[in-house]
């Protein structure tokens, strides 16, 4: 608690909401504290870095099981239910999602994509400062993934395609693959930010139903575009698609779609998040919510004049009668 109140930041990224700790007042001095831009850049979290990096650790982890069991159930449902590929893919993927989401949210976000977690940046869910840790992290725990799944396998002879590397169909125009990512990656956001980042319907869905709900969009999305252009798979993540890439070697040309996409959808969602958020229905404008710490220190400034200019006016009727009687026996 000391520390915390030392420095009072917080991650309000996760993917699962009710995890995030009450806020605190800031107790060190003015001065002391982090302005506007320290507070979106991560100025507290650079200078007390270890529980980012913790976390980060676990971003590592949680991406590197991620990446093994997602080009697991790819694997397995184009050898074993190729006529039921996108029911099979979407049904694997959702429990993995779940299951995962569920267990690293409250040490890390649950986050196991960096575009997803770019994506909380923009709407001022998390600092910058994390979202670069994070980023080294899930990249290098995608590669780990990718390298113990090619092992699995025998190594020699393993391409990117076996590990389901993200290609660019044979025929297929650039504008239709940034087409398809740009929506399915916003609808996806915006399942997200409904359940996870409104403060409201958080209350409602809690920490269980809000990751079946994300990982019933995953569902939805694989369902729904698997083979929508021939030989199309849903490429989100750009940490998954190139780690296939760094751990054989190959690259296949569809990487490029899984980064810029994304990041078009990142930054649409974030401006219809800033100009019609969740929010709104109870302060009528949006709040970067780590900017908190400066609202609640403005607030108790503007609390403490009041109560000085108060106490100014206050009538003291003891003081009165006193004054009253010294003026009685004078006359």
């Amino acid at each position: 608690l000391e520390h915390r109140a030392k420095g009072n930041y917080h991650f309000h990224g996760g993917l699962v909401p009710g995890f995030a700790a009450e806020e605190m007042d800031d107790t060190r001095a003015e001065w002391e504290r982090p302005g506007m831009w320290g507070l979106l850049l991560g100025k507290d979290e650079m200078e007390n870095s270890i529980s980012t990096l913790r976390s980060a650790i676990t971003e590592f982890n949680a991406t590197a099981i991620w990446q093994f069991f997602h080009i697991g159930i790819a694997r397995v449902t184009d050898l074993y239910a190729p006529e039921y590929r996108a029911l099979a893919a979407g049904g694997g993927h959702f429990l993995l999602v779940v299951l995962l989401v569920i267990s690293f949210s409250a040490p890390s976000g649950g986050h196991m994509n960096p575009n997803i977690t770019l994506a909380t940046v923009l709407i001022g869910h998390t600092t910058v400062f994390r979202y670069i840790v994070y980023t080294i992290a899930q990249l290098l725990g995608a590669i780990l993934g990718s390298i113990l799944m090619r092992m699995t396998l025998g190594w020699d002879g393993i391409g990117a395609a076996d590990l389901k590397g993200c290609a660019h169909p044979d025929g297929v125009g650039a504008y239709s693959m940034l087409t398809i990512n740009v929506v399915v990656f916003h609808m996806l956001l915006c399942v997200i930010g409904g359940v996870a980042f409104d403060p409201a319907q958080a209350k409602v869905f809690g920490p269980i139903l809000a990751p079946i709900l994300i990982a019933a969009a995953i569902f939805l999305i694989i369902f729904a575009t698997s083979n929508t252009i021939p030989g199309y798979g849903p490429g989100l993540n750009w940490a998954e698609c190139f780690s296939k890439s760094i751990a054989t070697g190959e690259i296949l040309g569809g990487e490029w779609y899984s980064i810029v996409a994304p990041t078009i959808a990142s930054c649409v969602h974030s401006i219809l998040f800033v100009l019609v958020p969740p929010t709104h229905s109870d302060t009528g404008m949006f709040r970067l919510p780590l900017l908190e710490p400066l609202r609640r220190a403005e607030a108790k400034m503007r609390k403490e004049a009041a109560a000085e200019t108060d106490s100014e006016y206050t009538v003291n009727p003891v003081a009165d009668e006193a004054r009253d009687s010294r003026g009685s026996l004078d006359h």
